[in-house]
């Protein structure tokens, strides 16, 4: 599943989602960063139960590198609902 579209229909099918193997995102993947936030939304406004599994815990899924653009690291971290 890649979009909105997507994520609506595996919701429907599915009560329960088990998501592994996430690995470490930085702002030089925003873009899957921002998929993953949309998948979890989607799941979590249709009571889907979601299960994340990943080798490092989930407050530190989200790298913040110091070589990134400062203004994009913040938007990112806005949109994580991260602390700066």
């Amino acid at each position: 599943p890649l979009g909105a579209s997507d994520y609506l229909e595996v919701s429907r099918l599915f009560d329960t989602v088990f998501i592994r193997n996430i690995p470490l995102l930085t702002l030089n993947q925003k873009s899957q960063a921002r998929r993953l936030i949309t998948l979890v939304d989607t799941f979590y406004d249709h009571k889907v139960r979601v299960v994340l599994m990943a080798d490092h815990p989930l407050e530190d899924i989200f790298v913040h590198g110091d070589d990134h653009d400062h203004h994009d690291s913040h938007v990112l971290m806005d949109d994580l609902g991260l602390k700066r």
